[in-house]
């Protein structure tokens, strides 16, 4: 395919820090590469979300992924912590339910029940309508409360 309008065909790195911080409900994230600010995800349901307290998130609501139809990007930790990166597989029709197949993929060594592996898919297929970004939160955060998930 062509690379697409403005995107650049010169090729080249750039690096810097890409740091994540929450405020309140809110996951923000900074790369100083690029210049970007953008929300990563949210703590709570995006409309009830507050950066007017300091209460440790139980949860993360995936709401920004990114789109490199013609470069990528490398990430890795400063520290041992651990991290999340959703991946996707390329290409121009990315769907939320590609992040299922890619997610359960990047988990590692689980091997999820075919009930858990169905019930994915077939949430994926049922929210079909339903906002993409919204479709992706919902999905990344049911894959995260999986049996096999939580228990690995």
């Amino acid at each position: 395919r062509p690379v697409d309008k403005d995107s650049g065909d010169e090729g080249g790195t750039t690096e810097g820090m890409f740091f994540c911080e929450w405020k309140g409900d809110i996951l923000y994230g900074r790369n100083e590469a690029v210049g970007g600010h953008y929300i990563l995800g949210f703590g709570t349901e995006p409309e009830e979300a507050s950066e007017s307290h300091s209460s440790e998130p139980e949860r993360l609501l995936l709401w920004h992924a990114n789109y490199h139809p013609d470069g990528g990007q490398l990430f890795f930790p400063k520290t041992s912590k651990p991290f999340l990166v959703p991946l996707a597989l390329p290409g121009d029709d990315v769907a939320p339910e590609d992040f299922v197949d890619s997610a359960l993929d990047a988990i590692g060594p689980i091997t999820g029940e075919d009930s858990t592996s169905e019930a994915l898919m077939k949430f994926a297929r049922d929210s079909e309508g339903i906002d993409d970004r919204l479709r992706a939160v919902r999905i990344i955060s049911l894959i995260v409360s999986t049996p096999e998930y939580q228990f690995a």
